[in-house]
């Protein structure tokens, strides 16, 4: 059962989109003046957004959600103790944790009825922040043959190609890029101050009504402990840590998961490193507002595409470290890549959301249903389990396909012949990007695109990429009889598909090389 009852429809994620995106200019200035009151000093939006410009977007977007539950419900629970919360990673680990959501309805609920958060119990007072871990023997090989004063960092950069390949090309930058994934063991033990918590809190407005006062008065009560009590001690024991400042920093995944990487870049960008972001999945270009591409590209000087460019704005497209993918005439299985997602609205998206997840699960039953018994079938289940009871239902759909919970990832579409999703994200770019036949089926009532992306996605429809339904899809598939490749290798299927992946997936074998000349441009 569906812990939501707001539907999360293309117009009400365009209409939550537009509140949130309005509100946080004056959102991440309010939080500048909490922390800067609290920790003694001035520093710029543009730190604070660095270091917390994500977190305090996916606190928004799950304020908004719970705003509108609360506005189309009634909540009557009693609200529970106000939770510490150790760090961002703390932070977006909750984002699918129906039980924070049910404490967000209910805090909304009593602001509402015009009650004050100074009387909310809380849930402790003794926090301990911990970050990294112990070093593998890899991450140390890999640090020892790269100079340790480098001119280049990488940090989680996105490899998707063989750990061979990469480490070739380590080799050969050894004298000038680093790769340091930053994950060194740093802790800290604090007392939660929440007394000022609620002082902020209240002062903030005492009877909020409107959702930018929820949203003000919320925020001190639930700011990552380290970003506040904990924040100096910690930012001193990552500026402690021996490593050298770079001329470039460059990730595509550390603004989201490494506050060791934030703090950093933070600091040494104040002394002229510069940030060059690299887009690490689906989505992006493609999506009319995508948050966590508004952020990267703000945050960063220079963000790089998979192809696409978006008009005043620093993205460049540089392609992705991916395989070369090397498929004769495949004979595998047909494979099912599916997708799952919480039960609870963690992000404001153009994807299936509460309400719409559920027509993604029926999709996904009808397109085995109709596809012929006979034909070879593996499904790979989405690896984290939501509670939708997904593969189970799958299982009794499909009772003769096979599945596949391995992590081999790329190398299962690699050795399929046909590679199906019940979703638009990373994966479809990948096999679409690397050649592999594919289909997809999707549900039009929540994924809309941009303008300049309509064209190409209406041709990959009329050559029978994109499909708007499982049962559509299945029909497809079942009278592409065995000649998959005899489709996928018609003149038209491919244009479409060129056309598409020049913009959306251009991955190239010789990646290392436009790596390089970037980062020797940005260094001359």
């Amino acid at each position: 059962m569906n812990p939501t009852s707001f539907i999360w429809d293309a117009a009400a994620i365009r209409a939550g989109l537009d509140v949130t995106n309005q509100l946080r200019p004056s959102l991440l200035a309010h939080l500048k003046c909490l922390l800067d009151e609290y920790h003694g000093v001035s520093r710029s939006l543009e730190y604070y957004d660095l270091i917390a410009g994500m977190w305090l977007e996916h606190l928004v977007h799950n304020i908004y959600s719970a705003w509108r539950e609360v506005l189309t419900t009634s909540t009557t629970a009693e609200i529970d103790q106000l939770p510490l919360i150790s760090c961002t990673n703390h932070a977006i680990a909750m984002l699918a944790d129906v039980g924070w959501h049910q404490h967000l309805r209910a805090a909304v609920a009593k602001l509402l009825e015009g009650q004050s958060s100074a009387n909310w119990a809380v849930d402790q007072d003794q926090a301990h922040i911990s970050s990294g871990q112990q070093q593998r023997l890899i991450d140390g090989l890999l640090r020892g043959i790269s100079s340790d004063k480098p001119k280049v960092l990488l940090t989680y950069p996105g490899f998707r190609c063989s750990r061979l390949d990469w480490i070739g090309e380590l080799c050969g930058w050894r004298k000038w890029i680093r790769l340091d994934n930053l994950a060194y063991p740093l802790a800290v033990a604090v007392k939660a101050d929440w007394a000022w918590r609620k002082k902020q809190s209240a002062e903030f407005c005492a009877h909020p009504a409107s959702f930018q006062e929820i949203v003000g008065a919320l925020l001190p009560l639930y700011l990552p402990v380290a970003l506040l009590e904990a924040f100096e001690a910690y930012r001193k024991a990552v500026l402690a840590l021996p490593l050298a400042r770079p001329r470039i920093a460059f990730s595509s995944n550390a603004l989201h998961s490494n506050p060791t990487f934030q703090i950093l870049v933070a600091e040494w960008r104040r002394e002229g490193t510069h940030l060059l972001y690299h887009q690490h999945g689906g989505g992006y270009g493609l999506e009319p507002d995508l948050a966590v591409e508004n952020y990267e590209i703000r945050v960063s000087d220079q963000f790089y595409s998979w192809g696409w460019q978006r008009e005043g704005t620093t993205v460049l497209p540089l392609s992705p470290a991916m395989p070369e993918a090397k498929r004769d005439r495949v004979r595998g299985p047909i494979l099912l890549n599916c997708l799952d997602l919480p039960r609870v609205p963690y992000r404001i998206m153009f994807t299936p959301m509460p309400g719409t997840i559920e027509t993604m699960h029926r999709h996904t039953e009808d397109f085995l249903r109709e596809l012929p018994s006979g034909r070879d079938l593996t499904i790979r289940p989405y690896p984290v389990d939501y509670g939708w009871g997904a593969a189970e239902r799958m299982r009794a759909a499909a009772p003769k396909a096979r599945f596949d919970t391995s992590s081999r990832g790329l190398l299962s579409f690699l050795s399929a012949s046909l590679v199906v999703h019940n979703y638009l994200g990373t994966s479809w770019l990948e096999t679409l990007g690397l050649n592999i036949p594919t289909v997809c089926f999707f549900n039009p009532a929540v994924y809309i695109y941009r303008d300049e992306a309509r064209a190409y996605m209406d041709t990959l429809q009329a050559v029978g990429i994109l499909h708007h339904s499982g049962r559509d899809a299945a029909c497809f598939v079942a009278g592409l009889g065995k000649d998959i490749e005899g489709w996928w290798s018609k003149s038209e299927v491919q244009q479409a598909r060129q056309d598409f992946v020049e913009r959306y997936a251009n991955f190239s074998p010789g990646w290392a090389m436009q790596w390089e000349a970037e980062f020797r441009q940005w260094l001359d």
